[in-house]
């Protein structure tokens, strides 16, 4: 279920319930993570796939789930393209006139962290490096310029990164 805050009435009031409103029939349909890209379209990550809608005022417009995985962060890069991070590696989620389609084997990186279970990813736009935290190894970063993952794993500690966000000077905090 998904809830927004009135703060008009100072309570929460029911968006969706993803349970009923779609026709995946799963139980355990858990709500990992919520994202809005540029172009005010809801992420949402679950623990049995990815959903999107177009949000107007408090409805939300042609849900639709585009995955199965487990999703569990979102990052959108500075050409527009959302990248999602799964139990599975980073997947390329695009847009293709006005319609979302996942579109993973035209890109290098789902290939490249195929064995990484996301939990994290966070666009660098200043340098245009993402930045992918997982549960089993670790930091790694990729270059969309030189189009490299760079496995930092050694000089950070092996631990589950949960987040990973960047400060006002530019230091890049896991």
């Amino acid at each position: 279920k998904i809830f927004r805050f009135n703060q008009f009435s100072d309570r929460f009031e029911l968006v969706v319930d993803l349970q009923n409103e779609t026709e995946v029939n799963k139980i355990g349909l858990y709500v990992n993570t919520l994202f809005f890209d540029s172009t005010n379209t809801l992420w949402i990550g679950t623990t049995v796939g990815t959903f999107y809608s177009k949000v107007s005022g408090s409805e939300l417009v042609g849900l639709t789930i585009i995955s199965d995985l487990t999703s569990q962060s979102f990052a959108e890069s500075g050409s527009g393209h959302i990248w999602e991070g799964t139990e599975a590696g980073v997947n390329l989620l695009d847009d293709e006139d006005s319609i979302r389609n996942e579109v993973p084997e035209k890109n290098e990186l789902s290939v490249a962290t195929k064995q990484l279970r996301i939990s994290a990813l966070f666009y660098d736009s200043q340098n245009n490096k993402l930045w992918i935290g997982s549960v089993n190894k670790g930091v790694s970063v990729y270059d969309f310029k030189e189009k490299t993952l760079i496995d930092l794993s050694k000089t950070t500690p092996h631990i589950p990164v949960r987040s990973i966000v960047k400060d006002t000077r530019n230091t890049v905090i896991i």
